[in-house]
């Protein structure tokens, strides 16, 4: 079972409808129980980082998600909730990637395949596939990066990996078939 940490409904119910018409198993909650329960954790996008990080800390579930030892993926602006410290926001994330820079732009809206940096189980199989990006907040450059897109002569942490975190930048749901590549390689173990 897969767990959807359900702080954004509209995110949660597009991801868990995504991962259902495929025949994978899911649940969107914000229970700690339920979540400690499942096999995997994904944490989908969000559109107010803020009312994100507060939902997290009240429910106990940021404090959970240091400690688990499943693995864990941040799709989209979830990507975010791995670094230390988000400058713009002034807000404190996991602290799992904690050289990324957070940085902050209009949003962006555009296809691409990836530059591959690192071997990842995430991106077997993707090496041709097409992404599509959707953003305003993104992750410079960093040593957790297993694959980056450049955009305006700046290279983006695409997708990021560190012990059993995993990140991707990109819209898993608007991806089509890349998009569900990544997900069954996150869910096999």
């Amino acid at each position: 079972m897969i767990a959807i940490v359900n702080y954004d409904r509209k995110a949660a119910k597009k991801l868990s409808s995504f991962l259902s018409d495929r025949g994978i198993d899911n649940i969107a909650t914000l229970d700690e129980a339920e979540i400690s329960l499942s096999d995997k954790i994904i944490l989908p996008h969000f559109h107010d980082l803020k009312s994100t990080l507060k939902k997290l800390q009240l429910s106990n579930i940021f404090s959970l998600l240091k400690v688990v030892k499943k693995d864990i993926l941040g799709i989209n602006s979830g990507m975010l909730l791995f670094c230390r410290f988000i400058k713009d926001a002034e807000l404190t994330g996991l602290g799992v990637f904690e050289n990324a820079e957070v940085c902050m732009r209009n949003k962006l809206r555009f296809d691409s395949k990836l530059q591959v940096l690192k071997e990842c189980k995430l991106l077997k199989g993707c090496a041709d596939e097409i992404f599509h990006f959707e953003f305003e907040y993104y992750i410079s450059d960093n040593v957790n990066a297993v694959a980056q897109v450049n955009f305006e002569d700046k290279n983006i942490s695409a997708v990021a990996a560190k012990n059993n975190y995993y990140a991707a930048l990109f819209s898993i749901e608007d991806s089509g078939s890349a998009g569900e590549k990544i997900i069954r390689n996150f869910i096999t173990p």
